[in-house]
Parts: C-alpha cells; structure tokens; sequence
C-alpha cells in the first residue's frame, strides 16, 4: 500500500511502533521520533529525542498516554554531562512536553547513593524497552537498566553505591514527569543483569499490581500504586544471590562478586542472555497467569579498568557463556506463573532458545517461536505443545493477535539480530543452524 524510508541504513530493527487517532508513531534507532499518515505514508512530524552524535539511540519505540507520546532511550554509558531520560511528547505536533532523568544527580533525591562521583561519571539508567500505562492512576511504569559500567570497580564504586534510579520500576506521572515512587529490584548490579524489561499490569480484584522479570529471571510482584514490595518468584536457576528478603524484596549477592576486583574472573547465574531478556511475557486473565519466555544459560565476568575521563565510559567487562547447571541442556523454557500465589504452575523446557515474546488467547493458547525456525501453540493450562511449525529462518519478536470479520488469525516474524538472546545460545548450542537470511511476517488462522 506505500513504505516510508526514516533511516538510517545499516542500523538494527525496532521492537514496536504505536498508533494514535491518525497517526502512525516510530522511533528510530537514531533517536528520532517520526510520525507519519497511516492512509498515506506521509510524514506528518518529526523531533528529535536526544543527539545520536553522542551516542544515545532507540531500540524499542513509545507509547500513546492520553495524547502524550512517551519514549525511553538507550546509549548512555559514556561519560557525558547529559544522562538517560524518559521523555513525553504532543502527539499531534511533536513538541516535548516533559523529560524524567533515570540517574540521580548531585543535591537531588537519591544523588547521594552514586559513591560521590561527579554528575559527568554517573552512567547507565536506559530506558531500551517500553513501558506501560494506567489511565485511571494516570502513572506510567518503566523499567530503567543497570549503572555503567557494568562491574562496581570499573565504575569506582562499591557494591553499596546503589545508583539510583537505575535497575528499578519507575512510576512517572504522565502530566508532570514527576516521579511518583520507584523501586530499585536490585542495586548496585554488578554482572550486566539489567531489569529493565517490560511492566505487566494486572488487576485481581480491587487489587492492582506490577509485574516485572529481568534478567536475573525473578519474577517481581509490587503494589501498582505504591510500589510497595508484595513478593517474587525464582523462574529460573540463580546463584548471583545468597538471599532475597521474603518482606521487603532486599537482594544480597554473593561475597565473591560483591568484592570482585579488576580482571577476576566469577561465574553466575542465569547470563546476561537472561533469566528473562526483551521477549515479553503474557498475562492470561481468565486463569490468572504470567507466561513468560526465559533461558537458561550462565556467564564468567571479569572486571575492565575504565579511566574516569570525560567522553569515556563504556560496559569494561570481558565474558564467557555455559550451560546452567540441572537443565539437561536446554536453553529454553516457558514457564507459567500464578499471580495470586507466585507458584510455578507448569514448564516447557526445550534445546533451542526462545526468540519470540509469548501471546495468549481467549481460547486457552499461548504462542511461541524459536531459534530453531519453530513456531507452536502451548495449552495454557498444562504446557502441553497442540501444534507447531517450522519457518523460514529463526522466529524473533512479538507475536500478536487480531481478528478480522470474527476469524482469529495469529501474526509472527522471522528475523536476525536480537543481541545476546542470540549470541549467547549460539555459542552454547553450535548444533542448532538456520538460514543467515529469511526476514518475513507469517499470518496463521485460528479454527472457528
């Protein structure tokens, strides 16, 4: 019907667009933001959400508030004076309308917890995946990423130095960009497991919650107008951790990586492939469960030196990948969360790894796909695979549904790319091969 060519070339895919009234909203992974007809494919405004000359960028795009386009960024382990920030814009002109900083600064709430490091030093808080938004308590919810670098002595600091508001659930006030609480899941990370991922907002009742995994696969359960700490859940096996406090959510590492010094090697688990990457879990209501995609893989880190210089910065670590221990080999599991009593009420657990958010129906299905060209349908209610099919090349992204004169049909695409979800599995599991090309959209149907 028409193409619209927004640039720039030879730059990775985005995760999502939005839609509003007319209007047809992108990011681009040089932090631009473009709005173009839906008829016609024209531009109708663009404006940029910070300067890729600096090294910010996008790879996931915004949502729709209330006529406000809201709009994280990426690119923000240097060492600048300008910091990561959540951004909100007039959908019908372009025109910024509020920014909410993620890094704390010196003489302002929570810039204290940064070990004293001038405001240029302080790195990290992207906000790479989108968040959610409640109309009715008008807040909307982001997960921000771990302090760079990764590693606390590459950063100067202490395991102590918590880093606000990095790693944590932000819950922003769509008017003013004000933050109306946050809390930080895990502070002062120390392994590249960021908790950045998608919010899921469920209500059971009168009750309304947050749900959150990050890459430590811990599924997180907060009280969605508070922010108070309700309980989690370990979807995945972790040994980062010693302890997580059953009342207020407090993690405590590991001595040995809570002390790690510059090129010490220590291994943890889950990788920085997750637990729980960008691929989005779903929330099914009618049984009230979190079916989330997650893998089981574990890394070696050791620290890099990284010199406090202005314009440097970066991630300072080098990494190794295994197999996690009492998994048999398989990379990938589906798992299905009660959101009521946290329990694990079923998995599907396979060799490849899983390269497609999760989606469930109304008719009792979740979708999938994988690194190994597959695509199936997962009984909701047991795990049990009902059907699958094997695609062009590796199934990567967000699976949706949508009906078209009452006939249900199920949408997917095949892709490359995806960071480490891929090279992680690709460096464990040499056996699984695909096509190096093969991009497509596949449209199923589902019986009447």
């Amino acid at each position: 019907i028409w193409e619209h060519w927004t640039g720039p070339a030879n730059r990775q895919d985005m995760r999502n667009i939005a839609m509003y009234n007319d209007k047809i909203i992108q990011a681009t992974t040089d932090a631009r933001l473009v709005a173009l007809d839906a008829r016609t494919g024209e531009q109708r405004w663009e404006t940029a959400i910070a300067d890729n000359t600096k090294g910010f960028s996008n790879s996931s795009g915004p949502i729709v508030a209330d006529g406000k386009i809201i709009n994280g960024l990426g690119g923000c382990s240097r060492y600048i004076p300008e910091d990561c920030y959540i951004s909100a814009y007039n959908a019908n002109t372009g025109e910024l309308l509020w920014q909410f900083e993620t890094i704390a600064e010196m003489g302002e709430p929570g810039g204290d917890t940064w070990g004293g490091l001038d405001n240029v030093f302080r790195a990290g808080g992207e906000t790479w995946i989108t968040g959610s938004y409640d109309p009715d308590l008008r807040l909307t919810y982001w997960g921000t990423a771990q302090q760079k670098p990764w590693v606390p002595v590459s950063r100067h600091m202490t395991i102590y130095d918590v880093g606000l508001f990095t790693n944590s659930t932000v819950a922003v006030n769509v008017d003013t960009g004000q933050l109306d609480w946050y809390f930080q899941h895990v502070p002062a990370e120390a392994l590249d497991l960021d908790e950045v991922f998608e919010r899921v907002l469920v209500n059971r009742g009168d009750d309304k919650f947050v749900f959150s995994i990050g890459k430590h696969g811990i599924l997180w359960k907060n009280d969605r107008i508070t922010g108070e700490f309700i309980g989690f859940k370990e979807t995945v096996f972790q040994n980062a951790f010693t302890n997580i406090d059953p009342e207020s959510g407090a993690v405590t590492y590991r001595e040995d990586i809570q002390n790690a010094q510059l090129n010490e090697w220590t291994s943890a688990c889950p990788s920085s492939a997750g637990g729980k990457d960008w691929h989005s879990m779903t929330y099914h209501p009618p049984s009230g469960l979190i079916i989330a995609p997650l893998s089981q893989t574990c890394l070696e880190n050791a620290a890099r030196e990284i010199a406090l210089v202005q314009g440097g910065g970066g991630v300072g670590a080098s990494r190794k990948f295994f197999e996690m221990p009492g998994t048999n080999g398989n990379l990938g599991k589906v798992g299905a969360y009660d959101v009521d009593t946290m329990e694990e009420v079923w998995s599907h657990q396979q060799r490849a790894s899983l390269h497609t958010g999760t989606i469930s129906t109304g008719g009792n299905l979740v979708f999938v796909g994988d690194l190994d060209r597959r695509f199936k349908a997962l009984d909701v209610s047991t795990g049990e695979t009902l059907w699958e099919t094997r695609l062009g090349t590796s199934v990567q992204g967000h699976p949706v549904s949508f009906a078209i004169e009452g006939k249900q049909y199920i949408a997917v695409t095949t892709a490359l790319g995806g960071t480490s979800p891929r090279t992680v599995p690709g460096v464990i599991a040499t056996e699984i091969s695909y096509p190096r090309w093969g991009n497509a959209i596949y449209v199923f149907s589902l019986p009447d």
